[in-house]
């Protein structure tokens, strides 16, 4: 095991398990979409706001302000 601030780590030899302190939230729903791009206009479209992009996905806030999670399948 080795450990760090807020971190501690753990690796059996076959898998590694990360434990890192954070700020506690509620958890974030996932979806998984064909279109990316045509996915981010649809929900700019539609009120929704684009919080993080990533290669493989986005985070996105709805107009009632719960995020979400999108990849691309």
């Amino acid at each position: 095991m080795k450990t760090g601030q807020g971190l501690r780590v753990y690796d059996t030899g076959h898998i590694t398990f990360y434990l890192v302190e954070v700020t506690p939230h509620p958890p974030i729903p996932s979806f998984t979409v064909p279109d990316l791009d045509e996915a981010k206009k649809h929900l700019t479209r539609n009120g929704c706001v684009i919080l993080e992009e990533r290669p493989s996905g986005f985070y996105f806030r709805d107009p009632t302000g719960v995020t979400f999670d999108s990849i691309e399948s």
